[in-house]
């Protein structure tokens, strides 16, 4: 069974409202840690104990596709925003976290 994400966030404005991303099978996110091969359609996906979760790539100042660093982290090209890969503001001016998006079974 495959999975989708979809762009309705959780919490905050939806950067991707109403687009829908196959993100494959669960067992294509075998190990704990952050996923970037969707980062070009604006969505990170993680693992954390077990549970698969999803994140906006876009900044959550200007609404800018963030770039992956290489420490994991991701950055906004268009004003310097620096994000962990968990989400949560390093530098700003972004000053609200990435957005959490919805994952479902598909």
């Amino acid at each position: 069974m495959g999975g989708t994400v979809c762009g309705c966030a959780a919490t905050g404005n939806a950067p991707l409202a109403g687009q829908i991303i196959d993100i494959g099978t669960p067992t294509d996110f075998a190990n704990e840690g952050v996923y970037y091969q969707f980062i070009r359609q604006g969505v990170i996906i993680t693992k954390t104990a077990g549970v698969l979760g999803a994140l906006s790539a876009v900044c959550t100042h200007r609404r800018c596709g963030l770039e992956k660093q290489g420490d994991g982290s991701l950055s906004c090209p268009c004003h310097g925003s620096v994000f962990d890969s968990h989400g949560k503001v390093r530098e700003g001016p972004a000053i609200q976290n990435l957005v959490t998006l919805s994952i479902s079974k598909g």
